[in-house]
């Protein structure tokens, strides 16, 4: 529950940005002699660096909010903390690693989506077979999460 409501807080943002960038070329091509074209090169190029500056900015929320607070605003409205192995919170350097599946949907081609995809249902798949109920992702940094 603590992921969907991070993604869930991504997803607004996401929104909100698309729309805005969506009035921006909307707006440069209407006052353009070549209305199209322009919209399509526009919309293909911004849609490109809003992606990949959205993922990266979420990468650096999951991280910089587990270094920290040990909490995203998901895993406080759940009660949960992310720690490493002896409790304390994650350094930043672990917290980045832990945070890079985050990176993973920037990979060309579909390819990244499709990874991401998969590590998150693994991910799931660990947290009801595992004893210790750690996801990959925790698996990769050496952390775990607690309750707060």
């Amino acid at each position: 529950m603590a992921r969907l409501i991070d993604f869930g807080i991504l997803v607004v943002v996401w929104i909100g940005v698309w729309i805005l960038m969506a009035a921006l070329v909307f707006a440069d091509a209407a006052s353009s002699t070549s209305a199209v074209d322009d919209l399509n090169l526009g919309a293909n190029v911004s849609s490109l660096f809003i992606s990949l500056a959205l993922w990266v900015l979420y990468w650096l929320y999951e991280s910089l909010m587990a270094s920290t607070r040990g909490q995203t605003l998901g895993k406080m409205i759940m009660g949960l903390r992310i720690t490493d192995a002896s409790g304390n919170n994650l350094t930043t350097a672990a917290a980045m690693k832990r945070s890079a599946v985050w990176l993973v949907p920037i990979i060309p081609c579909c390819i990244g989506f499709i990874g991401f995809l998969v590590i998150q249902i693994w991910g799931l798949v660990n947290i009801f077979n595992r004893p210790d109920r750690l996801t990959l992702m925790d698996q990769f940094a050496d952390s775990t999460v607690t309750n707060a």
